[in-house]
Protein backbone atom coordinates (compact mmCIF):
# COMPACT_ATOMS: atom_id res chain seq x y z
CA UNK A 1 0.00 0.00 0.00
CA UNK A 2 2.74 2.62 0.99
CA UNK A 3 3.93 1.71 -3.03
CA UNK A 4 1.15 3.37 -4.28
CA UNK A 5 1.41 6.62 -2.46
CA UNK A 6 3.71 9.01 -3.80
CA UNK A 7 5.14 12.35 -2.80
CA UNK A 8 7.60 12.99 -5.69
CA UNK A 9 4.84 15.90 -6.85
CA UNK A 10 5.89 19.28 -6.62
CA UNK A 11 4.33 21.42 -3.80
CA UNK A 12 1.12 23.37 -4.95
CA UNK A 13 2.27 26.18 -2.52
CA UNK A 14 5.79 26.48 -3.84
CA UNK A 15 6.17 25.26 -7.55
CA UNK A 16 9.62 25.92 -7.42
CA UNK A 17 10.91 24.07 -4.19
CA UNK A 18 13.08 20.86 -4.73
CA UNK A 19 11.27 17.64 -3.43
CA UNK A 20 12.20 15.77 -0.49
CA UNK A 21 13.65 13.03 -3.43
CA UNK A 22 15.22 15.71 -4.90
CA UNK A 23 16.80 17.41 -1.89
CA UNK A 24 18.65 14.11 -1.12
CA UNK A 25 19.74 13.27 -3.94
CA UNK A 26 21.60 16.73 -4.44
CA UNK A 27 23.37 16.13 -1.54
CA UNK A 28 24.16 12.42 -1.09
CA UNK A 29 24.81 12.03 -4.40
CA UNK A 30 22.56 9.33 -4.98
CA UNK A 31 18.71 8.87 -5.35
CA UNK A 32 16.40 8.04 -2.62
CA UNK A 33 16.19 4.10 -2.34
CA UNK A 34 15.60 1.05 -0.28
CA UNK A 35 15.01 1.63 3.50
CA UNK A 36 15.53 5.00 3.18
CA UNK A 37 12.88 4.92 0.68
CA UNK A 38 10.42 3.12 2.74
CA UNK A 39 10.85 5.28 5.76
CA UNK A 40 10.28 8.71 3.70
CA UNK A 41 6.99 6.87 2.62
CA UNK A 42 5.93 6.01 5.61
CA UNK A 43 6.52 9.07 7.63
CA UNK A 44 5.12 10.93 4.73
CA UNK A 45 1.94 9.21 5.22
CA UNK A 46 1.51 9.27 8.40
CA UNK A 47 1.97 13.62 8.11
CA UNK A 48 -0.15 14.47 5.33
CA UNK A 49 -2.97 12.17 7.39
CA UNK A 50 -2.21 14.20 11.02
CA UNK A 51 -1.78 17.38 9.19
CA UNK A 52 -5.14 17.40 7.93
CA UNK A 53 -7.03 16.35 11.20
CA UNK A 54 -7.03 19.98 12.08
CA UNK A 55 -8.48 21.38 8.47
CA UNK A 56 -11.50 18.02 8.03
CA UNK A 57 -14.94 18.92 8.11
CA UNK A 58 -16.66 17.26 11.33
CA UNK A 59 -18.36 14.86 9.46
CA UNK A 60 -14.93 13.39 7.57
CA UNK A 61 -14.58 9.74 9.04
CA UNK A 62 -11.27 9.17 11.00
CA UNK A 63 -9.58 7.61 8.40
CA UNK A 64 -9.94 8.18 4.19
CA UNK A 65 -8.44 6.99 1.20
CA UNK A 66 -5.37 8.23 0.00
CA UNK A 67 -4.78 8.13 -3.76
CA UNK A 68 -1.44 8.71 -6.25
CA UNK A 69 -3.00 11.69 -8.32
CA UNK A 70 -2.86 10.80 -12.01
CA UNK A 71 0.09 12.60 -14.25
CA UNK A 72 -2.01 14.00 -16.08
CA UNK A 73 -2.54 18.26 -15.98
CA UNK A 74 -6.27 17.68 -16.39
CA UNK A 75 -8.66 15.02 -14.87
CA UNK A 76 -12.03 13.58 -16.41
CA UNK A 77 -13.19 13.11 -13.27
CA UNK A 78 -16.26 10.18 -13.92
CA UNK A 79 -13.25 8.77 -15.76
CA UNK A 80 -10.91 8.53 -12.92
CA UNK A 81 -13.85 7.78 -9.78
CA UNK A 82 -14.67 4.70 -11.99
CA UNK A 83 -10.97 3.74 -12.22
CA UNK A 84 -10.52 3.78 -8.58
CA UNK A 85 -13.76 1.82 -7.99
CA UNK A 86 -15.52 4.63 -5.85
CA UNK A 87 -18.32 4.47 -8.87
CA UNK A 88 -19.42 1.60 -10.80
CA UNK A 89 -19.57 3.35 -13.80
CA UNK A 90 -18.77 6.66 -15.85
CA UNK A 91 -22.26 7.53 -15.84
CA UNK A 92 -22.83 7.28 -12.24
CA UNK A 93 -20.11 9.32 -11.36
CA UNK A 94 -21.57 11.83 -14.10
CA UNK A 95 -24.77 11.60 -12.12
CA UNK A 96 -23.51 12.00 -8.94
CA UNK A 97 -21.19 15.40 -10.03
CA UNK A 98 -24.26 16.83 -12.16
CA UNK A 99 -26.50 16.77 -9.04
CA UNK A 100 -23.71 18.26 -6.89
CA UNK A 101 -22.53 15.69 -5.05
CA UNK A 102 -19.10 15.89 -5.32
CA UNK A 103 -17.41 17.98 -2.85
CA UNK A 104 -13.56 19.59 -2.59
CA UNK A 105 -13.08 20.95 0.37
CA UNK A 106 -16.80 20.99 1.71
CA UNK A 107 -17.26 22.78 -1.68
CA UNK A 108 -19.63 21.51 -4.23
CA UNK A 109 -18.08 21.02 -7.76
CA UNK A 110 -20.56 20.30 -10.98
CA UNK A 111 -17.63 20.18 -13.59
CA UNK A 112 -16.74 17.22 -15.52
CA UNK A 113 -13.03 18.21 -15.70
CA UNK A 114 -10.32 19.85 -13.17
CA UNK A 115 -7.04 20.42 -13.11
CA UNK A 116 -5.14 18.04 -10.96
CA UNK A 117 -3.46 20.31 -8.40
CA UNK A 118 -6.97 21.58 -7.60
CA UNK A 119 -7.42 18.30 -6.16
CA UNK A 120 -3.80 17.22 -4.64
CA UNK A 121 -3.89 17.03 -0.72
CA UNK A 122 -7.58 18.36 -0.39
CA UNK A 123 -10.72 16.51 1.03
CA UNK A 124 -12.64 14.88 -1.78
CA UNK A 125 -16.49 13.82 -1.24
CA UNK A 126 -18.82 11.99 -3.02
CA UNK A 127 -22.68 11.54 -1.67
CA UNK A 128 -22.57 11.53 2.03
CA UNK A 129 -19.92 8.74 2.96
CA UNK A 130 -17.18 8.92 0.65
CA UNK A 131 -14.20 10.67 1.66
CA UNK A 132 -10.65 10.23 -0.34
CA UNK A 133 -7.16 12.96 -0.98
CA UNK A 134 -5.20 12.86 -3.51
CA UNK A 135 -1.14 12.96 -2.80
Amino acid sequence: RLKALAFSNANPLAPDAPTFPEMYEKINGKKLEGDDLEAFYSIGAAWSQASKSMLLPENTPDEIESYKAPDEITLHLPKILTELGITKSNSEARRLINAGSFKIDEQKFTELDVETDKLLNKTLQLGKRTFFTFI
